[in-house]
């Protein structure tokens, strides 16, 4: 049985680079791709990804409020923050709303990075990643 992924990012880009990473492997099925929270709410209760990747920073309802939401579904999902700049408050509310760890976007450039942290949620070791403030 694969695992089951949903992304949720208003870049188009980001979302279409992270399906593709996720693609090349054989046990992995990329099942929703959304561009907004209120999509992702009306949509991933149906799908039950085991792992949704988030952008934090959403156009209308942000990423954090969604993870709120959706770590109420059962079966609960394992959620990975994504973001493309240093905002440790931002991940610290979303590890605080349910999510399970946090990685740098772009995925355009990097989609390796996505992939370790992919890894280790699934195998249950979580990854956070958090820097000091400056």
């Amino acid at each position: 049985m694969p695992i089951t992924v949903a992304i949720v990012d208003d870049d188009a880009r980001i979302r279409r680079s992270l399906a593709t990473m996720l693609g090349t492997a054989e046990d992995i099925e990329c099942v929703g791709q959304f561009p907004n929270a209120e999509d992702a709410l009306r949509k991933i209760p149906a799908l039950q990804p085991r792992v949704i990747f988030m952008d934090i920073h959403l156009p209308g309802m942000s990423g954090v409020d969604c993870v709120r939401e959706l770590a109420a579904i059962e079966p609960k999902p394992q959620i990975v923050m994504l973001t493309s700049y240093d905002d440790s408050e931002a991940i610290f509310s979303s590890l605080s709303a349910g999510a399970c760890g946090s990685e740098e976007s772009p995925a355009i450039e990097a989609p390796r990075f996505h992939a370790s942290s992919f890894l280790s949620v699934v195998s249950g070791a979580h990854q956070i990643t958090m820097r000091p403030r400056r």
